[in-house]
C-alpha cells in the first residue's frame, strides 16, 4: 500500500526537521602541541578540552590553519617537513610530505578554501597546496625573502603576505599567478608574523627583534610610517585582528604579555595578568569576544583575554593541554550542517519497506 509507505517518509522528514532545528553553532580551538606532537580541542562554551589530544605522525607540529567551512584543520611540522590534515568532524588524521618544503613553519589557507600556502624557513621558499586532492602544485623561490616565518592572505584572496624574519621583509605573493614581489622600507628587524585587517586596506607586522609593529598600505604596499614602538613588548611572535578590525593582538613572548593596538590611531596598550609564561600564538573568536593564547612555558596552558575589558580574568585552561602548546585555529559550525547531511533515501521497488536514514 502507497499510504503507509508515504506516511513513513512523511514521519522520517518530520522528525529530520526536528533534530534540525535543536541545532545549534559549536565552536572549537585547535591547539597544535610541538613538545609532544599532538593537538588538544578546546570547547570554548565551557573552556575546557575534555578529550585527550590528537596524536600526529608530524614532528614538532609549530602552525595550524583551518578551512572557511570548518571542515579540515591544516598543521605544519616543522622537524620532519611534513602537513598534517584533521577532519573536524571524525578528528582522523592525515599526511601531506611529497613537495613541502623544508622547515614548513607557517600556513595560511585562502577564503575560497581552494588553496593553502606553507611558508618553508628551511628552504626559504612557499609552497602551495590544492585543498581539492592535498597536493602541493607548486614552490614560489623568487622574491620570498630569508627565514620566512609568517603569512597571511588578504580578504579577497589575490595576494598573500609573508613575513621573512632573516632580511626583514615582507613578500606580497599574487594568488592567481603565484609570484611575488618584496617590500623593506619601515619593516623592522625579524619580521615574524602578520595579519591583514578584515577590510583588506592594512597589514600589521610583528616585527620580533626591533620590539615594534610596522603597518602595511595594501592600496600600494608599501609601510608608509615608522613602525609602533609604545607598549609593544619584547620578542613579538604572533598577531591577530578582531572581525571588526578594531582591534590587533599581539603576542610578546619575552615579557609574558599581549599588546593591544587601536586600529584607529595605532596606538597600543598592555595585558600581562594571567597571561602564562612564553606565549607563542593567538587566536580570535569569529563573534570577536575572545582571545585565546597559546602558553609554551613549563607545562603548556591557553589564557582567554575578554576583549570588551582587555583583561584575561581568569588563570589560563591546563587540563588536557599538551606540552608546548605552538599555534591556534578556531573553526565554527553550525550543527544544521553536520545533521543535514543524513540524507534520506526512499526506494520505490518491489518490496520496499520504508525508509534509510544514512549518515554521509
Amino acid at each position: 500500500m502507497r499510504f503507509p509507505i508515504f506516511f513513513r517518509v512523511l514521519t522520517a522528514i518530520l522528525c529530520s526537521f526536528t533534530l534540525l532545528s535543536e541545532a545549534t553553532v559549536v565552536q572549537k580551538v585547535y591547539v597544535a602541541n610541538s613538545s609532544s606532537d599532538s593537538v588538544s580541542v578546546i570547547n570554548t562554551a565551557t573552556d575546557t578540552a575534555p578529550n585527550s589530544p590528537i596524536s600526529l605522525t608530524g614532528d614538532r607540529p609549530i602552525a595550524l590553519a583551518a578551512t572557511p567551512d570548518g571542515s579540515r584543520v591544516y598543521i605544519a611540522s616543522v622537524l620532519s617537513g611534513t602537513v598534517s590534515v584533521i577532519n573536524t568532524t571524525t578528528d582522523a588524521v592525515t599526511e601531506i610530505s611529497t613537495n613541502i618544503g623544508t622547515g614548513p613553519f607557517a600556513l595560511a589557507v585562502t577564503p575560497d578554501g581552494k588553496k593553502v600556502y606553507v611558508a618553508n624557513t628551511g628552504s626559504g621558499s612557499v609552497s602551495v597546496i590544492n585543498t581539492a586532492t592535498d597536493t602541493v602544485t607548486t614552490e614560489i623561490f623568487t622574491n620570498i625573502g630569508s627565514l620566512p616565518l609568517g603569512l597571511a592572505v588578504t580578504p579577497d584572496g589575490k595576494k598573500v603576505y609573508v613575513a621573512n624574519a632573516g632580511s626583514g621583509s615582507v613578500s606580497v605573493i599574487n594568488t592567481a599567478t603565484d609570484t611575488a614581489t618584496e617590500i623593506s622600507l619601515n619593516i623592522g628587524n625579524g619580521s615574524r608574523a602578520l595579519v591583514v585587517t578584515p577590510d583588506g586596506t592594512k597589514v600589521y607586522v610583528a616585527n620580533q627583534s626591533s620590539g615594534t609593529v610596522s603597518v602595511i598600505d595594501t592600496a600600494t604596499d608599501t609601510a608608509p610610517n615608522v613602525p609602533i614602538s609604545t607598549n609593544i613588548g619584547d620578542a613579538l611572535v604572533a598577531i591577530a585582528v578582531t572581525p571588526d578590525g578594531m582591534k590587533v593582538y599581539v603576542v610578546n613572548r619575552g615579557s609574558n604579555s599581549v599588546s593591544v593596538i587601536d586600529t584607529a590611531t595605532d596606538t597600543a596598550t598592555e595585558i600581562s595578568v594571567n597571561i602564562g609564561t612564553g606565549p607563542v600564538a593567538l587566536a580570535v573568536t569569529p563573534d570577536g569576544t575572545k582571545v585565546y593564547v597559546a602558553n609554551e612555558g613549563l607545562f603548556g596552558t591557553v589564557s582567554v583575554i575578554d576583549t570588551a575589558t582587555d583583561t584575561a580574568p581568569n588563570v589560563p585552561i591546563s587540563t588536557n593541554i599538551g606540552f608546548g602548546p605552538a599555534a591556534l585555529a578556531i573553526i565554527t559550525f553550525n550543527t544544521t550542517e553536520r545533521l543535514i547531511q543524513n540524507v534520506i533515501r526512499y526506494s520505490p521497488a518491489r518490496g520496499s519497506r520504508g525508509i534509510l536514514l544514512r549518515s554521509n
